[in-house]
This record gives structure tokens, C-alpha cells and sequence, in this order.
């Protein structure tokens, strides 16, 4: 992944939780004659999937509240209708919907000139990115627009497709890009300016980023299939998609899949994670989040290096303080814990998309099914030390080592003399460590497919629930509700979702 200056970007708006613009999306209206390039379209496209993404205290922050990553400072009063309370609304988390069609379209753009333009490498990436952007929505909404969307004012009405089938196509739609990629002449490869995520700045190592971008695309694909993995009756499509992934010769992500297109320390034009957090002035903005305390306890109880580097200390230097969702008795301010160096490097620090630690963990897990080869233990140690060196641990292969070899501490050492449901419990709780403050959608999912499961130990089961008493149901909810946008502007089609608490109650196709 390669920096470009954020200045050759065309202007357009970014939607996070509060829709606000930026520079990093092109925003491209499907409905007037194109004027831009791939070229130029794709890296915004690019950073504007990032930035939903790898920003766990804006896009999702009550998925983060939700899995016991972050909770609010007690300087705030509580309400009875915020995500502590699990009540959701048309109007909560509406922008999640907006911006990520606002992306798709980006992308759609990418493809469709592309193909006209004959640039087989960025007609695969847009394809595979498409089919990630698909995938989160899917995830998080199930039945979605797929085969009439994106198609501007030509149809302001577009049906919803069944999740199982949207999922199905987009295997095909990934290995349609993967196949693009495969087939890119020589001198039809991206340099950094375009890629931003594995393209060398003069695009000379052409092998390097056709080599990535399809390790990238089969992790997605066994990300993919994990998901359906506790489905009694799997879809057709699952044994013939898991074959195809198996005999590839590809293999999966090996390093990080980020991006950054040139942060600089510029109002508009930070990380976005880091500006959720700081000013251009080193001002720290960020009084409502702070540490969750149950990851505080997990860290400090197995000697996790991670915790300094997650989490920050209070002004002592050493103590580590985290808040309780739903409480009322949350610490004020500077009281409790921020955040962490590991997570906040800097106003230029790369954006995630996909970390090599979480690739690693859907390896772990896919071999312990027998779905992969592999040996599941060894995809495990690597997923944690893969987790330490992105979050700048000290000597972090040595202080994994030490990690992950503690045979007193349940919570990490792989036994192999235990259960499979003990390993699978194991593996599913160390990637939702590697993922704390980064992508916090991998996890949902994850506490989504097990929480109804028959598995012993149950993976996530020690995640706190809300201790607020103005909950109706306490449980995480498995999804969100259709935005209001559509509900007005869509009405027809909007799928009816049954029960007096629709979120908790409609299930994601793939939950079992």
C-alpha cells in the first residue's frame, strides 16, 4: 500500500455517522456523462471503504458498545433510547445503508469504464470490492437491493433480493475479478497512484500486487463461507465455493490490506480514525468513548502486551480504567481510559480493510473444520503475532511467543488435546482481541453465528451485555432496520420485518 497526495482526489462527500463530507470519495452520479477516470475514481473509492470501515467510535461505534470494546464517559447523561438500551430505529445507523451504496456506486463506475476502457487489473478490483461492500450489507441487513441497484434515477425503486442468492453471486462476482486480474497484459498493471492498497508507487512490482489482490479475494471468499459455516442446510452453492477456494493456488492475505491516498495534518484530510480523536492540533476531541472495562480485565488477566497499546493509561502512567455500557456509574472524563498508540499512530496512519492477523484466524478456523489445510494451531499463533506486530508491540514475535505459550492461561494456550468447541472458542476470542478498535463488523458477525449455536463452550459468550435498565430486551440485537430513506422513498419494496422487536427477532440468512 502507497500514499497519494490527497490533493489529486475529486471532491465529493464521505458518509460516516454523521454524513459528513470529505475529500476521500469521488461520489460519482451514475446519471450525468462520465468526466473522470478510473484511475482517479478507485483510489477515493478506495479510502471511502476504509474509512467506513476502520473507524470503530464513529460508522459503528455501537457495534464497539455492543461488543464491550468501548463504553461512555460518565460525563454524559444516559438515555433511554441509545444503543446501550438495544431499541433501534429507522433513523439508527441510517447512514451505514447510504454510504455504503454511495461507495458501491464509486465502484460500479470503476468496473463499468473500465470494461469500456479495456483495464482488465481495476475492473477486478472493483468487482471484488463491490462484492466486500455487498457482503457488509448483507451482514448487517440481510434481504438488500443487489440487482436493481445502483442504477441512479433510471430506477428510484429497486427490489430487494433474497440474501442467500446476493451471497452466492457474489462468489462468482469475485472470482469474475480474480479472473480480470489473471488476465491483465503486461503494462495494464495500477501503480500506486491508483492502487492504494498494493500497488508499488511506480507499479513496477506488478507480480507483488496481482499476488495480493488475489490472496485478498480468496480470504474474502473463506470469510464468506465461514459465515454460512453454522447453517444447518448450507446454500447449494457452498460445497462447489469452497472447492474453488481450496484448489486455487493463490492462498490467502499475508500481509495488511490498507490504505492510505496521503493524510496530511490538515482540517478534512486526517485519518479518519485519528481525527475522530485529535485535532490538527494534537487536541484530544474525543470526550464521549472511552475503554470498555471488560477487555481492560481480559488483558490485565493473561498478561496481554496489547492492553497499553489498545487502551491508554490515565495520567499515573500505569493504571488502566474502563467504563461499563448502560452504567451509571461510569468514570468522568480523564478518569477512565482513552485510547491507545496502537491504534492511534498519528494523522497519517494507514486505514484497515482487511488485517493479516484476522486472514490468519479465518485460516485457523476454516482448517480446525477441516474446510482448508492447515494446522489449526500454527494459523493461530500466527494470527496473534501477526495481531502484536500491527499494533507496534515491543519485539512482538518474542513477546507472542510468551503470549500464547502461558499453559495457565485458558484464554490463550492452544491445547490440543481439547475439544474442537474449545479450540473453535479460542480462536473465535483471540480474533476478536486482534480486532478491537479496528474492525469491529468481523466480530459482530462472529457473536451473530454463535449465539444461538449448540457449541460447548459458546464462542463469545463472556461478551457483557448492557446493564442499563432501560433495555426492553437484553440482547444484542442480530440486525439493523431499514433506513427511513427507504422506508420513504422506497416503500414498496422495503422488506416487512415481523415481531415487536424486529431487530432482535429477524435473523441474518446465514445465523443459525
Amino acid at each position: 500500500m502507497k500514499k497519494l497526495l490527497l490533493c489529486t482526489f475529486i471532491a465529493g462527500g464521505i458518509f460516516l455517522s454523521g454524513c459528513k463530507k470529505d475529500f476521500l470519495d469521488v461520489n460519482v452520479n451514475p446519471n450525468q456523462a462520465a468526466t473522470a477516470t478510473p484511475e482517479l475514481v478507485l483510489p477515493g473509492a478506495l479510502a471511502n471503504t476504509a474509512a467506513r470501515l476502520d473507524n470503530a467510535i464513529n460508522n459503528f461505534s455501537f457495534i464497539s458498545g455492543w461488543l464491550g470494546y468501548v463504553a461512555p464517559s460518565g460525563s454524559y447523561a444516559l438515555s433511554s433510547s441509545d444503543f446501550s438500551t438495544y431499541k433501534l430505529t429507522a433513523t439508527f445507523g441510517a447512514a451505514i445503508f447510504d454510504g455504503t451504496y454511495d461507495n458501491l456506486a464509486d465502484y460500479d463506475f470503476v468496473e463499468k469504464k473500465s470494461n469500456e476502457d479495456n483495464k482488465p487489473f481495476l475492473e477486478g478490483i472493483a468487482k471484488i470490492m463491490k462484492a466486500l461492500n455487498y457482503q457488509v450489507l448483507v451482514d448487517l441487513y440481510n434481504n438488500v437491493p443487489y440487482t436493481e441497484a445502483l442504477q441512479g434515477t433510471a430506477n428510484l425503486n429497486a427490489k430487494y433480493d433474497d440474501a442467500a442468492t446476493i451471497y452466492g453471486d457474489l462468489f462468482k462476482q469475485i472470482t469474475a475479478g480474480m479472473t480480470l486480474i489473471r488476465a491483465t497484459p503486461e503494462g495494464g498493471f495500477p501503480d500506486g497512484k491508483t492502487d492504494i492498497m498494493f500497488a508499488a508507487d511506480d507499479g513496477a512490482d506488478a507480480a507483488y500486487t496481482t499476488d495480493k489482490w488475489l490472496k485478498f479475494g480468496n480470504t474474502l471468499k473463506l470469510r464468506m463461507l465461514l459465515h454460512l459455516s453454522e447453517m444447518t442446510a448450507k446454500p447449494a452453492y457452498y460445497e462447489s465455493e469452497l472447492a474453488a477456494v481450496v484448489s486455487d493456488e493463490a492462498g490467502f492475505l499475508d500481509v495488511d490490506a490498507t490504505v492510505n491516498p496521503g493524510y496530511l495534518n490538515s482540517t478534512g484530510k486526517l485519518n479518519p480514525f485519528y481525527s475522530s480523536n485529535y485535532n490538527v492540533s494534537g487536541t484530544y476531541i474525543n470526550d464521549f468513548w472511552r475503554a470498555n472495562a471488560f477487555p481492560i480485565e481480559v488483558y490485565t488477566r493473561t498478561n496481554d502486551p496489547r492492553l497499553g497499546q489498545v487502551y491508554a493509561p490515565l495520567s499515573d502512567g500505569v493504571s488502566f480504567v474502563g467504563n461499563v455500557v448502560g452504567s451509571g456509574n461510569n468514570a468522568v472524563g480523564s478518569s477512565s481510559s482513552t485510547f491507545g498508540p496502537g491504534v492511534l499512530r498519528g494523522f497519517n496512519q494507514d486505514a484497515s480493510i482487511m488485517l493479516a492477523a484476522e486472514s490468519y484466524f479465518v485460516q485457523s478456523e476454516a482448517s480446525l473444520r477441516g474446510m482448508i489445510p492447515g494446522v489449526p494451531e500454527d494459523l493461530y499463533k500466527q494470527g496473534i503475532t501477526e495481531s502484536f506486530r500491527y499494533l507496534d508491540v515491543p519485539d512482538y514475535e518474542a513477546a507472542a511467543a510468551t503470549y500464547y505459550s502461558q499453559e495457565d492461561a485458558p484464554e490463550v494456550f492452544y491445547d490440543a488435546t481439547k475439544s474442537q468447541d474449545a479450540q473453535l472458542s479460542l480462536i473465535i476470542f483471540q480474533k476478536y482481541l486482534a480486532e478491537n478498535m479496528i474492525n469491529v463488523l468481523e466480530p459482530y458477525t462472529d457473536y451473530r453465528r454463535f449465539v444461538n449455536s449448540n457449541h460447548n463452550p459458546k464462542p463469545l459468550a463472556d461478551i457483557p451485555l448492557s446493564v442499563s435498565n432501560a433495555v426492553d430486551e437484553r440482547a444484542i440485537p442480530y440486525r439493523l432496520l431499514y433506513p427511513i430513506s427507504e422506508l420513504k422513498t422506497n416503500t414498496a419494496n422495503v422488506p416487512q420485518l415481523p415481531g415487536a422487536l424486529p431487530g432482535h427477532s429477524n435473523k441474518i440468512f446465514w445465523m443459525p
